[in-house]
């Protein structure tokens, strides 16, 4: 049993440094063809370098558009994330007013009930006991409440600190259109800003 693990563990190391001389090997040809490829060009006339030249010029605007698209979609992105969180924090003052409101009504009934007392109607040991149920009732909502603002106000913050990203990111993007227009090439469309009434002209 140990001899055949033993000859499944070797078999296993063999295949793995096999992979990796294969891909060193690979990179290797490819450097080479590469470089037999620049020596071969460097013998074309000169007269022969000008599609060579536009190709070249096609793809770095290529490489161009393809960041553009890249950093709008990272805007997207945060954008997306800043409405996730917006959507969070209403959640969290909704929660909070409710609590509030809670609370305001165990007020209400114990400021009354410390009323009875005080005017020594009702019975005194009853008395006593519904007036501290009330105070560890409110006590109760008001911690809670506490731990829910804590959660809001920490909320609150990360989305003021995205806010401060989404608005850095939108000056990155608007400013690589800028430069893509000024560079004659169209950055690429979006589909959210098509002109309205499109859809019927279409039709």
């Amino acid at each position: 049993m140990k001899k055949r693990l033993y000859g499944i563990v070797i078999f296993l190391c063999s295949i793995a440094l096999l992979g990796g001389c294969l891909s060193t090997s690979n990179v290797k040809k490819s450097s080479e063809a590469n470089q037999a490829e620049n020596e071969l060009y460097a013998q074309v006339p000169e007269r022969f370098h000008t599609p060579v030249e536009e190709a070249k010029a096609e793809q770095l605007g290529a490489a161009e558009r393809l960041n553009f698209a890249d950093e709008k979609l990272k805007l997207a992105k945060l954008q997306k994330e800043m409405a996730t969180k917006k959507e969070k924090l209403g959640n969290y003052q909704l929660k909070l007013a409710q609590m509030g409101h809670k609370e305001a009504i165990v007020g209400v009934e114990l400021a009354q009930w410390e009323a009875i007392d005080k005017s020594g109607l009702g019975e005194k040991e009853k008395n006593i006991k519904t007036i501290y149920g009330l105070r560890s009732q409110k006590a109760k909502i008001e911690s809670s409440r506490l731990d829910v603002q804590r959660d809001h106000d920490t909320l609150q913050l990360h989305i003021k600190q995205l806010a401060e990203q989404i608005k850095a990111q939108a000056e990155t993007v608007a400013t690589m259109s800028e430069v893509l227009e000024g560079a004659g090439a169209s950055p690429p469309a979006d589909p959210s800003e098509a002109p309205a009434g499109s859809d019927a002209g279409q039709q």
